[in-house]
């Protein structure tokens, strides 16, 4: 009787369970990379570095000074005093800091201008900008306090 119990668990086993268990699985191999084993028996590496067109890197605004063109292209956020006078948005460290980056907010909503007109007079505010780099100069997205 155990032996008949014995053999039908192993058939049940053998030949049924592998039907329920299709389908791709992940795994990490041990040195940490990702890999998918596929139902047709191959095998591939997973992409885990995909580029994600939302994310900003977080940089100073001494290096967008120093080294902007290196930056080309890329989505940024930085932080600094923005000071809106004369039709021109710039980004500084502080009142006295001299090095300023040039900030373009002509793509941003209106409403948006308008609070940055009225709240970053030239007294400035605090302000994260978000955007991209290009030819060394900072495309505003958004602008936060």
């Amino acid at each position: 009787m155990t032996r008949k119990v014995l053999i039908i668990c192993l058939c049940t086993v053998t030949f049924v369970l592998p039907g329920y268990v299709q389908g791709d699985m992940k795994l990490k191999t041990p040195d940490g990379k990702a890999v998918l084993l596929m139902e047709n028996m191959t095998w591939k590496y997973i992409n885990t570095k995909q580029s994600h067109p939302n994310k900003y890197i977080a940089i100073d605004l001494d290096d967008i000074t120093m080294d902007g063109e290196s930056f080309n292209g890329k989505r940024v956020k930085t932080t600094g005093l923005g000071k809106y006078v004369a039709n021109m948005f710039t980004l500084s460290r502080g009142m006295m800091d001299t090095n300023i980056v040039m900030v373009n907010i002509k793509n941003l909503p209106r409403n948006l201008k308008k609070e940055i007109l009225n709240k970053c007079n030239m007294f400035g505010c605090q302000v994260t900008v978000y955007g991209k780099i290009k030819r060394g100069e900072l495309i505003a997205e958004k602008v936060t306090w």
